[in-house]
């Protein structure tokens, strides 16, 4: 597929970004961002999560690139993201085949090691302990929540992971830059845990 085009409808100049998850915590998450006032400003956010989780990343990247087609010449995307979690231990084989297909049509790839859960507790924490196991991650976030987590809601998320004026994703974008490269890769990601490049995606979104 030729390089990503920039397809913007003239009564706008926000960004049309296509991002494409792995599961329903992540789709959710980015579904709460639509409503930052940066993110409302600046772009136009299309969020999908077309097979919760199976954890085949390269299945992910090919789903994304039929949908990108599918939309037409006239709705193009300007850039493409999927959102991968490493897992560990690793249920798929796929994350490097993915990474070079996500290359190869010039979609941008954010990947955390070794679950999105990581990403989400930045929003309370600094995380540079090592997990052996992405349920290590998520009962770690779930015990910050007795009453439960309500993965599908959009507003649960944003009052109780996002925070008040958004404050929550400020503070992870910080930190995950004062823990982690703010250049890693997705590559380099899979060789640290714990560790994320969400931080390159969610600080446009929100400003920073």
């Amino acid at each position: 597929m030729a390089a990503l085009r920039r397809q913007i409808e003239p009564h706008t100049s926000r960004q049309r970004l296509l991002i494409v998850c792995e599961g329903k915590t992540e789709e959710t998450y980015f579904s709460a961002l639509k409503s930052h006032p940066n993110a409302r400003k600046k772009f136009h956010l299309t969020v999908r999560c077309p097979n919760p989780g199976t954890g085949d990343q390269l299945k992910l990247v090919y789903w994304a690139n039929r949908f990108y087609k599918q939309r037409g010449k006239a709705n193009t995307f300007d850039k493409v993201w999927c959102i991968f979690d490493l897992e560990q231990p690793p249920k798929q084989p796929s994350f490097q085949q993915a990474i070079e297909e996500a290359g190869r049509k010039n979609f941008q790839v954010c990947a955390s090691n070794p679950c999105f859960e990581v990403w989400l507790l930045l929003h309370f924490e600094d995380i540079s302990r090592p997990y052996s196991g992405s349920y290590n991650a998520k009962e770690e976030l779930n015990a910050r929540f007795p009453n439960g987590i309500d993965i599908t809601d959009v507003d649960w998320m944003t009052r109780n992971i996002c925070g008040p004026d958004f404050g929550g994703c400020r503070k992870a974008v910080e930190r995950a830059g004062r823990l982690y490269d703010p250049k890693l890769t997705s590559v380099d990601v899979a060789g640290r845990n714990p560790s994320t490049n969400i931080l390159s995606l969610v600080g446009k979104l929100v400003g920073m």
